[in-house]
């Protein structure tokens, strides 16, 4: 089950990545696929749930509409961020960037996607001739904002008797 909710999370921030991509200036090749790219990630992800985890198809699509709202509510906070830096240009590609970073920041690669984030913000900064500092800066307020977030938890973790 959290395999598939890992998995259902990168699903909605591929999705997301890739419906916004239809926004930003990107070559006009590319745009005919992505057409492609959601609607086949969506009915490929259904058809390995099917197979391999049958008993949760059922929740398949309400899930996914729950991770969808997630991760929407992760691109407001970037957005807020990037106001917050005074980053008020090329906010879609900067949310592009960041809908990358999440998917990169997502695999086991380090420890909480630190770093990785990073690397993926500087070289989509170049890529799509964004601000290199607003970019890092972005990833790691988001970073740091998160964890400082994330710590509170500990509270329900060590206290569970406690809170009840």
């Amino acid at each position: 089950a959290i395999l598939i909710d890992r998995v259902i999370g990168l699903l909605a921030l591929f999705c997301l990545a890739v419906g916004l991509s239809l926004f930003i200036p990107i070559p006009i090749i590319y745009k005919y696929f992505v057409w492609l790219l959601m609607p086949l990630s969506v009915i490929v992800y259904y058809f390995v749930i099917k197979r391999f985890f049958g008993h949760f198809i059922t929740i398949l699509f309400k899930t996914l509409g729950q991770s969808l709202l997630v991760q929407l509510s992760q691109v407001v906070s970037a957005i807020f961020i990037l106001a917050s830096i005074q980053t008020f240009d090329q906010t879609l590609e900067y949310i592009f960037v960041f809908l990358i970073s999440s998917i990169v920041a997502a695999m086991p690669i380090t420890i909480g996607g630190i770093g990785s984030r990073e690397v993926t913000f500087l070289f989509g900064a170049q890529i799509m001739h964004l601000e290199i500092t607003n970019s890092i800066a972005l990833s790691l307020l988001f970073y740091i904002i998160t964890a400082t977030v994330s710590l509170f938890g500990i509270i329900y973790s060590i206290k569970t008797e406690r809170l009840k």
